[in-house]
């Protein structure tokens, strides 16, 4: 194998996560190859997260930024930045990963150079309850044409309401791709990772699919994505317009898909709505008010899930303002 020195930069936000932070950057350090760099971006944590960074910045191929607390799309823009590798690889700071992970993606990028190497991830909760979660059950190679034919079919979202991938993290990715292509919003602390990844897979010219897992996802309840709180209602609107702004939404049926997205974000931001300590006549007529908005409006009468119940639900609940509805959903979850 011949590559630079560096080719994989590996970049880690890290907010609060003292618990976690040892194990996920041990995981990092201890490789069976050297050719990668890791960039740890402390984003003004109150804990002792950035200490903990500080412990390991003597390490030569470890780089620390400290920076005010900002959000992890810009956490990782500034990490970016200053990234050497030729591949991204986005990791969570209370997560880990395999120590198989560099030296299988160095071997998989000498054989055939993929633009994107897609691979699967464990999920694990407190009582250490492990669940695979991949793709493929055979390694494969698409290019071009095997992109368009598998995945853009469900890439934003299908009729059955399922996609293609959500999570950066499961995907080493070129470096002018991602860095054209990353949402950068403080505004925009979900949804995310799924508005970066879409248009990179859309301007991939080949994609490498891996049955491996190599990333353990932690599922911490603490976390913004699964803390009982109500979400903002200006991140469908960031994310699903930096989708529409970096695809052709002319092309196959991307402009029903982002529809349906749109409809299922928003329908995901007015159940958390009930998560509040206000009145709930005052919630649902802030959700009536809100879903007046043209973006949203026009996506919730265009959209269709001719294959998911759940879907339809969905639709039928902001289409008719049925707010019962959504705040049964919210004592369900």
């Amino acid at each position: 194998m011949s590559f630079p020195k560096i080719l994989f930069s590996i970049i880690v936000p890290v907010f609060n996560v003292e618990k976690y932070l040892v194990e996920c950057i041990e995981s990092l350090i201890h490789q069976k190859i050297d050719n990668y760099e890791i960039i740890l971006i402390d984003d003004g944590s109150t804990d002792s997260s950035g200490s903990i960074c500080d412990r390991y910045q003597d390490i030569p191929k470890l780089t620390v930024i400290h920076q005010e607390n900002s959000g992890v799309s810009i956490a990782r823009k500034n990490g970016i930045a200053i990234a050497k590798g030729e591949y991204i690889i986005c990791v969570d700071g209370d997560d880990y990963v395999s120590s198989e992970l560099i030296f299988d993606l160095t071997e998989i990028i000498d054989r055939c150079k993929p633009d994107i190497i897609h691979y699967g991830a464990i999920r694990f909760d407190k009582e250490n309850i492990f669940n695979k979660n991949n793709v493929v059950t055979e390694d494969v190679l698409y290019n071009k044409q095997k992109i368009e034919e598998k995945i853009f079919p469900n890439l934003v979202q299908g009729q059955d309401a399922s996609y293609f991938c959500s999570s950066i993290w499961r995907n080493a990715i070129k470096k002018e791709l991602i860095e054209k292509y990353l949402v950068v919003h403080k505004a925009a602390n979900m949804g995310e990772d799924f508005a970066t990844l879409v248009p990179c897979i859309y301007h991939a010219q080949s994609i490498y699919l891996s049955k491996q897992c190599y990333y353990f996802y932690r599922i911490n309840m603490l976390s913004v994505t699964n803390n009982k709180k109500p979400m903002n209602w200006k991140w469908p609107l960031i994310v699903n317009k930096h989708i529409m702004d970096n695809i052709d939404t002319s092309q196959f049926d991307f402009i029903d898909q982002i529809n349906r997205k749109i409809t299922h974000d928003v329908f995901n931001v007015a159940v958390s709505q009930f998560y509040s300590n206000d009145s709930y006549n005052h919630i649902c007529n802030d959700i009536r008010g809100l879903l007046e908005q043209n973006f949203y409006d026009k996506a919730i009468n265009n959209c269709c899930f001719s294959r998911s119940i759940k879907g339809t639900i969905m639709k039928t609940a902001l289409k008719y303002r049925c707010c019962f509805l959504l705040y049964l959903y919210s004592r369900m979850k």
